[in-house]
């Protein structure tokens, strides 16, 4: 059952209660089969014109494959720097590890102990003459002239 509100002749809303009826008959549209409710679909419009191009998180910029440009000129090279500190030798730096010594001592921990000897060489050939005797005697000197040179050692 349906309840209905209305106003009474004094202007006071009253509830009635109203039976159900049977279910109605579906309705006819003029021509049937079509659907006046949504209706047919129209003819295509013309294409719109392009729009404006949009904006981009950061302008002038082109978020796009674009060509790259031509490099730009070098600019001027800048003045120069002030002149750092003196760094520490490496002498210091040998006793910054706990090492003690002097720089005599520093270049001495280069060496390292002596290596063994070496193996001898083999025996070189004889000299001229051949067979491994001495060579054959040579031309006898001009005589000479004069002066007589002594040798004494040096005190």
């Amino acid at each position: 059952m349906s309840k209905l509100k209305v106003k009474d002749q004094s202007g006071q809303w009253v509830e009635i209660d109203l039976p159900k009826g049977d279910p109605g008959k579906d309705g006819e549209t003029p021509v049937k089969g079509i659907d006046y409710v949504d209706g047919r679909d129209g003819k295509n419009g013309k294409n719109g014109r392009d729009g404006e191009d949009g904006n981009t998180p950061i302008k002038n910029i082109d978020y796009f494959d674009g060509v790259d440009g031509k490099n730009g000129r070098d600019g001027k090279n800048g003045t120069n720097g002030k002149d750092g500190k003196d760094g520490r030798s490496v002498y210091e730096v040998w006793l910054s590890q706990g090492n003690k010594g002097t720089i005599r001592d520093f270049l001495d921990s280069f060496k390292g102990k002596d290596g063994k000897d070496g193996r001898d060489g083999k025996d070189g050939k004889a000299g001229g003459g051949g067979g491994g005797g001495p060579g054959a005697k040579g031309d006898k000197g001009d005589p000479g002239t004069g002066s007589k040179i002594v040798v004494t050692e040096s005190p």
